[in-house]
């Protein structure tokens, strides 16, 4: 597990790799204990962490989570809890290219997220991973809030039928219109009990912002979201939002999105994420509150498709060697 320059260390301890983190100056929810043992006793797969060092100073940190002998991401929502500690390019480039030619020796399957502050990928093609382009909305809350005039009359609709928005509502009806919208996606029974227990447990911890839309009068829910706060860097990322088809001429599926958006800068956070824009018409109507469209990547890697592609490279090799010595 080491070069001339490098190795990487895995971390076994949830406190060890907390605090190395911390020292860099690089925590976030996600790297966060309590969050990782959510995520790894709801999904019943193992975290893997490790960090890359060069000679004693930590370069590079993450966490994956693993189940028999593949690498898996078991929350399609979140990205993969990653830092880099260097300002040089080249100097990074080389560190992600030893940690992850060490990576796939251990495992035959690999698949993760990739945070969108990561673009240059070059490093994943050279150790055989593929990669796959997705796309969200992110929204620099130290700027003004605007949004296209095409969404103003939604958010003044809902607000000429009275509808109250609460940032702390714990009711179980949240969690249950939330699984119902999983269920009416298609999602297996078994993995909208995940998300409901990831949902519950991420409340316990204070890493959810719970967010309701009720009519005043009724009280009934007419729609819901959960925004998962990194309140370490005061970012937040849409992690969960619905609302019923039947309460979308009432405009709060719009108006929720807004008032999200004024709740969380009043609160002083820097940057909200609205968890994925790469379907045209959910990216469409997210364009709406004029976020910054960023990439984000999915990466994958099969040891068995990366041999067969060595496999086929060193035999055109071979055939090329042997032509041009025929030839001579």
């Amino acid at each position: 597990m080491s070069s001339s320059k490098f190795k990487m260390v895995i971390v076994a301890n949830l406190d060890d790799w907390f605090r190395i983190t911390k020292n860099v100056g690089k925590t976030s929810i996600t790297s966060d204990p309590a969050f990782i043992e959510v995520i790894s006793n709801v999904f019943n797969v193992r975290p893997f962490i490790v960090v890359v060092y060069k000679y004693e100073e930590p370069l590079l940190g993450c966490v994956l989570y693993k189940k028999g002998n593949s690498i898996t991401h078991p929350l399609s929502n979140i990205y993969t809890s990653i830092w880099l500690n260097s300002s040089s390019d080249l100097l990074i480039q080389e560190t992600m290219l030893f940690w992850l030619t060490e990576l796939i020796k251990y495992f035959k399957r690999i698949e993760f997220n990739l945070p969108p502050e990561i673009a240059d990928i070059r490093v994943f093609y050279h150790v055989g991973f593929k990669a796959y382009t997705y796309y969200t909305y992110i929204n620099n809350l130290e700027n003004a809030i605007t949004i296209k005039p095409k969404i103003e009359n939604l958010i003044k609709r809902a607000e000429n039928q009275e509808i109250e928005f609460n940032w702390n509502d714990k009711s179980i009806d949240l969690i249950k219109q939330q699984t119902d919208s999983f269920k009416s996606l298609g999602y297996k029974k078994n993995y909208t009990h995940k998300i409901e227990l990831v949902i519950k447990k991420l409340l316990e911890l204070g890493m959810l912002i719970p967010v309701s839309a009720r009519e005043k009068n009724t009280r009934d829910l007419l729609a819901s979201s959960y925004i998962l706060s990194d309140y370490y860097n005061k970012t937040a990322l849409n992690l969960f939002l619905t609302s019923d088809k039947k309460n979308y001429n009432t405009g709060v599926h719009s108006a929720i999105y807004f008032r999200n958006l004024q709740f969380l800068k009043s609160e002083g956070y820097r940057f909200f994420d609205l968890c994925g824009a790469t379907t045209l018409g959910i990216g469409n109507f997210k364009a709406n509150f004029r976020g910054d469209l960023t990439p984000f990547y999915i990466v994958k890697f099969s040891r068995l498709r990366w041999n067969a592609i060595l496999i086929t490279r060193n035999f055109k090799k071979f055939m090329m060697s042997l032509k041009n010595r025929l030839n001579f």
